[in-house]
């Protein structure tokens, strides 16, 4: 009889053992199911945020080219880079057209001639070359750069003053 029952607690420790190998495999799939849990996770939070931020460094980098040409191209209209700068962004944030966009518009005009008086207007955005494009673009289907064009040769050709040209746009 004490075959018997060492038989059996070997067989049971046997089976024992068995069971506890399969937990122990069913444990380790938990971890690394977890583990890649964690790495999709991690890559689906941390991608789109390193996306967000090279991305937020190329529109800064973007605009402040534009600037740089926008100085170029003001230079002598007795305007400080600055307050063109400020301009830019002021109706890149009014309006449904980026800073960059405003600035390449105000850069077109520069380079037509204009002063930063005509492009600015009274700085409210209501008023000046800027603003009569912006207008037009929003009410065409013409890019901002097409309407500054068009605000400019039409304020040429008419001879108008820049403050009338919101009138016209």
């Amino acid at each position: 009889m004490a075959n018997r029952e060492i038989l059996f607690i070997l067989k049971g420790s046997d089976q024992l053992s068995h069971v506890a190998d399969g937990v122990a495999g069913k444990f380790k799939s938990l971890g690394a199911g977890i583990s890649g849990v964690g790495q999709t996770m991690s890559a689906g939070l941390t991608l789109p945020l390193l996306g967000i931020g090279t991305a937020a460094a190329k529109v800064a980098g973007d605009f402040e080219s534009e600037m740089a040409k926008m100085a170029i191209a003001a230079r002598g209209t007795g305007s400080d880079v600055k307050s063109l700068g400020d301009y830019a962004l002021k109706m890149g944030a009014e309006t449904m057209f980026s800073a960059q966009e405003a600035a390449q518009s105000m850069t077109g005009l520069f380079k037509a001639g204009f002063t930063a008086a005509d492009v600015m207007g009274d700085m409210t955005g209501k008023t000046g070359l800027l603003a009569a494009a912006m207008n037009l673009a929003s009410a065409s289907e013409l890019t901002l750069a097409e309407a500054s064009d068009a605000v400019s040769i039409a304020t040429a050709t008419f001879g108008l003053k820049a403050t009338d040209a919101t009138a016209i746009a």
